[in-house]
């Protein structure tokens, strides 16, 4: 199983302290007991300038990675895997309405894979992803995220960049001593008319398929504890598909690819200029 334990980017009694509270089972059981009892406030965000990057790699490449009982969306033993990264602007409880433009607007890095099949059966099997790691470039909110939620279990990056120059797109997580991956893109906007690559063509068969199977999600799911412990939270990305842009990679640079053995294809990457995004509900499976 993909290891989702915390470990604070920097070396000191402040990190140390971090890592103790993040990573206490018997705190972390008591608060989901706790939580149990209390309704799920839901979250809201406008997200803007989200970058999907996407590899096809063999299903074998990711079976440490997959909780007990799920089973990922393949094809001929290929699997989909997704970096995408945003920006958030006021990510907060939704019922706060206009007092939102009082919270902070955090960088975030979501990594993903495909759910064909949950642990127990449900009406969203087909729109589900599996996040295998999630970084914001927000100390208070990757503390956030772990205090108060099971099915986001963030990393807080050393440092954290993504930018927008023209039509360029730039984005850099540096890990330091932490648990958050290393990420280096770098991106321009391109003619859609050689947009999808082949490998990308055959297994979704055109591009209208690929890109509402990449952007259409209900819900999602993230390993907690042992591998039989799934959070599971329901999500609402209303994508416009035809707002999407597409963009060539011209740069890149990801550790955690590098170590898969799963013969990747070539990537097929496009940004959706802004989306509203709201956390529904939550529970463990």
């Amino acid at each position: 199983m993909i290891d989702n334990n915390y470990k604070h980017p920097f070396e000191s009694c402040w990190g140390s302290c971090c890592n103790y509270l993040l990573n206490n089972k018997v705190i972390l059981t008591m608060r989901r007991k706790l939580f149990s009892y209390l309704p799920f406030l839901k979250l809201k965000s406008d997200v803007t300038d989200v970058v999907y990057m996407n590899w096809l790699v063999d299903l074998e490449a990711f079976k440490d990675y997959i909780p007990e009982g799920v089973t990922l969306f393949e094809k001929q033993g290929r699997a989909l895997f997704t970096i995408l990264t945003y920006k958030h602007h006021h990510f907060s409880p939704a019922f706060l309405g206009p007092f939102r433009k009082l919270f902070p607007s955090p960088l975030q890095s979501n990594w993903r894979l495909y759910v064909d099949q949950l642990p127990l059966k449900t009406n969203n099997d087909q729109e589900v992803v599996l996040f295998l790691k999630n970084i914001l470039d927000s100390h208070l909110f990757a503390i956030g995220s772990r205090l108060f939620s099971d099915a986001l279990p963030s990393h807080f990056a050393a440092s954290f960049t993504h930018s927008k120059q023209g039509d360029c797109y730039e984005t850099i997580i540096t890990p330091g001593e932490g648990s958050a991956p290393e990420l280096q893109a770098r991106l321009t906007e391109m003619d859609s008319q050689h947009w999808l690559p082949v490998e990308f063509e055959y297994y979704f068969g055109d591009i209208q398929k690929a890109l509402e199977f990449i952007c259409l999600q209900k819900a999602a799911i993230s390993s907690i504890g042992s591998s039989k412990e799934v959070a599971y939270a329901g999500i609402d990305l209303p994508v416009d598909i035809a707002t999407i842009k597409p963009m060539q990679l011209n740069g890149i640079h990801v550790p955690f690819l590098e170590t898969l053995q799963g013969n990747l294809s070539q990537p097929f990457c496009f940004v959706v200029p802004s989306v509203p995004f709201t956390v529904l509900w939550e529970r463990v499976l």
